[in-house]
């Protein structure tokens, strides 16, 4: 079992867990790239697009034990989605990469149904946030 709060619920409104997005974090970025709304969604919509590929190589490098990999793919889980203020995301991205460099990625495996609904959960709140199409 992976030892994290965050494994027993994907709930964004349970008290104790971060919020599954900081509008605050989109704020930010968005006044990193001058108010301009059209690259804010783009940035958004490349998150959203490359999610799948993300979730597919934590999958991978889990069941195939292969921690560089796992700290690679984690790191980048963790940093995209704190850039788009993926808070719960974020967190699951931290807890993999704890996992794979302490040596116990052979837990992580039962947290993989949780980072995807996290991960799913989140693409769904920011397409209706930014009103992006989640099938483009």
């Amino acid at each position: 079992m992976v030892n994290t709060p965050l494994i027993t619920t994907t709930h964004p409104d349970d008290t104790g867990h971060p919020p599954l997005l900081d509008p605050a974090a989109l704020d930010s970025l968005l006044d990193s790239l001058e108010s301009d709304e059209s690259a804010l969604d783009g940035f958004v919509a490349r998150f959203m697009g490359h999610w799948p590929a993300r979730l597919q190589r934590a999958e991978l490098s889990i069941r195939s034990l292969d921690t560089v990999a796992a700290q690679d793919c984690a790191l980048s889980i963790k940093v995209a989605a704190q850039m788009v203020g993926a808070m719960q995301l974020a967190a699951y991205g931290a807890a993999l990469e704890s996992l794979a460099r302490t040596g116990r990625l052979h837990e992580a495996e039962p947290f993989l149904p949780a980072l995807q609904a996290v991960g799913d959960a989140t693409l769904r709140e920011l397409a209706v946030l930014r009103k992006l199409d989640l099938a483009a």
